[in-house]
């Protein structure tokens, strides 16, 4: 079983000048059950089971998602056209319209 994790950690290296300790989240993919011992004293741990999915499913998602894209640029285009289809005819020349 595949395992994705999220834990509380601390910042081993200095970044962005701070000193090390600095809290931050962090996460990791564990192949099988038996990495997750080395989790098992960390801070807000939260551990996410994870499972295939078949190319078809996977194909939904990205045409829903890309559906919804589309649908939210429609929504922009009409507002665009509405709101130019305000303006008088001075605005639209300071505009270059």
């Amino acid at each position: 079983m595949k395992y994705a994790v999220t834990y509380l950690g601390v910042v081993t290296g200095s970044l962005g000048g701070r000193d090390d300790g600095y809290p931050e989240y962090k996460s990791a993919v564990l192949e099988k059950d038996s990495d997750l011992i080395r989790f098992k004293n960390c801070k807000e741990l939260t551990v996410y089971q994870l499972s295939s999915l078949s190319s078809q499913n996977v194909l939904n998602i990205i045409q829903k998602e890309e559906n919804k894209l589309r649908d939210k640029k429609k929504q922009v285009e009409q507002a665009k056209a509405q709101a130019l289809a305000k303006l008088n005819s001075t605005e639209k020349k300071l505009l270059g319209l």
